[in-house]
């Protein structure tokens, strides 16, 4: 309980004025804000002499950590000291029923859901991407349009946060650190606004619709309740960190969140260039990072070296995501050489995703970068491109690998163990260097008639015909699987 709170509780009881100083009557019951020495956060009635033994009753009020001070003080006239005290204990129930039933609630959804029936009002709590992460489902008012547009989207409408924006709302609610009453023109009735904040971020924001009655200090300090307790929640999922709508939007996306195309428009208008044309994704690790610098400090390094806006980087997966844009899918040579240049400066590495069309594909296209990071190693930084095969031949167990090689290897195996004419690696190199002779023969260090009468010799041995694209694939993949193996 917050003063605020405590002075709404005594507005029955007659005052005679608030004062800040010491104690200076013995005929009148003062009430005194300050930290109870044993049990603070409690109400309680202490019976003695008072300050200098001037005082037959007190009541302390206990409102956190803090020195025994007489700065808030209420001077009652003939106030009952019980009924004070039930007055102020119906508060403190109020708030520590509401924070008993939350604390046994672990998901932001059952949290607004009981906190909804509870306070009797409608919440609903959003990232810093408006994209609705829980909204109360049995606590609802009829034909209002933005809250049908929260239930069915799942994220604020993009008019409504703009109205806010040009109002200058946005940013004087961003910087509240404290439950504050807020009045728009979205909704016909006032809200309570809390921002939680995560380690000194701005993580997520709930808004509880006071549709019923006029926000009480009561109603606004049980906002601070649910808030805390859904703060909770983030620190334990341990939230990455996100700056603006566009990155909370790439944030969702690579985390698997399913988008609507409207909101991806939406949250795109920040970057006008990048509706339309290619992206790519780059994954960078640097959780072993010698120099202990986290991922938002090569996030930061990185924009700076991009800043014409070719390139966005957010953490993800406990390290670093970057997307680029490009209207050409040809067009990121630049972006790669400057990246690529960067990385053999910081000694790092960094997996490149193939080049996709619409942002809804971030997150298959993360894992593609992840794959490249995980298997490359012949550059700072690795394409995808040239690691998909691998990766489809490792969706195959080692067991069953013998079971797809073709026959016709395992003829060419044998024929070597019994004439030692290397049949299979001569035919690997031919399927290799495309059945070009020259570009076989020098990469056998053979001449070109030995070539041709090796191939007479495979031809007679196996059943494949080389001249199939499909038969020539089948035998590539043997290879690889024999590999495998």
């Amino acid at each position: 309980m917050n003063w605020d709170v405590i002075r709404w509780a005594l507005r029955g009881f007659p005052a005679l004025r608030e004062k800040h100083g010491a104690f200076n009557s013995a005929s009148t019951l003062l009430l005194m804000s300050a930290a109870a020495p044993d049990l603070p956060g409690v109400i309680y009635v202490t019976r003695g002499g008072g300050q200098g033994g001037r005082y037959r009753f007190s009541l302390i009020v206990s409102a956190g950590p803090c020195a025994v001070e007489t700065e808030n003080l209420i001077e009652l006239a003939e106030a009952p000291l019980e009924e004070v005290f039930n007055a102020l204990a119906a508060a403190k129930d109020y708030l520590d029923t509401l924070g008993g039933v939350l604390a046994r609630l672990d998901t932001d959804q059952a949290i607004l859901d009981a906190a909804g029936m509870y306070l009797n009002s409608p919440l609903f709590y959003f990232d810093e991407s408006y994209r609705i992460l829980a909204i109360t489902r049995d606590v609802t008012f009829p034909h209002d349009a933005e809250w049908e547009h929260m239930l069915s989207e799942g994220y604020l409408s993009p008019e409504n946060a703009r109205r806010m924006q040009l109002r200058g709302d946005l940013d004087l609610l961003a910087a509240a650190r404290e439950p504050v009453v807020y009045r728009s023109e979205i909704y016909p009735f006032p809200s309570v606004v809390v921002n939680i904040w995560l380690e000194d971020h701005f993580a997520s924001r709930l808004n509880m619709l006071c549709v019923n009655a006029e926000p009480t200090p009561v109603m606004v300090f049980a906002c601070g309740v649910v808030a805390s307790h859904l703060l909770r929640n983030l620190g334990a999922r341990a939230q990455r960190r996100v700056s603006g709508p566009l990155r909370g939007m790439l944030t969702d996306l690579l985390g698997g969140a399913e988008l609507s195309d409207a909101l991806i428009a939406d949250r795109l208008r920040a970057r006008p260039g990048w509706n339309g044309g290619f992206f790519r994704l780059f994954a960078a690790d640097v959780r072993m990072r010698q120099d202990r610098q986290v991922a938002s400090y090569y996030a930061g390094v990185l924009e700076e070296l991009f800043p014409d806006g070719e390139l966005l980087a957010v953490e993800a997966e406990g390290g670093l995501a970057l997307i680029a844009h490009a209207s050409e899918e040809d067009g990121f040579r630049r972006a790669e050489e400057k990246l690529a240049a960067f990385l053999r400066q910081q000694n790092m590495v960094c997996g490149e995703s193939n080049s996709f069309r619409s942002l809804r594909e971030a997150k298959g296209h993360y894992e593609q970068a992840r794959t490249a990071l995980r298997l490359g190693t012949e550059s700072p930084l690795r394409p995808y491109r040239s690691h998909m095969l691998e990766q489809i031949l490792s969706y195959i167990p080692r067991e069953r690998a013998s079971w797809l090689v073709s026959p016709d290897v395992g003829r060419l195996a044998e024929a070597d163990r019994a004439g030692g004419l290397e049949l299979s690696a001569t035919l690997r190199a031919y399927l290799e260097h495309d059945r070009s002779l020259t570009r076989t023969a020098q990469a056998l260090f053979i001449h070109k008639n030995t070539l041709l009468y090796r191939l007479g010799r495979i031809r007679e041995l196996i059943e494949c015909d080389l001249d199939d694209p499909d038969e020539r694939l089948l035998l590539r993949l043997s290879f690889r699987l024999l590999d495998k193996q």
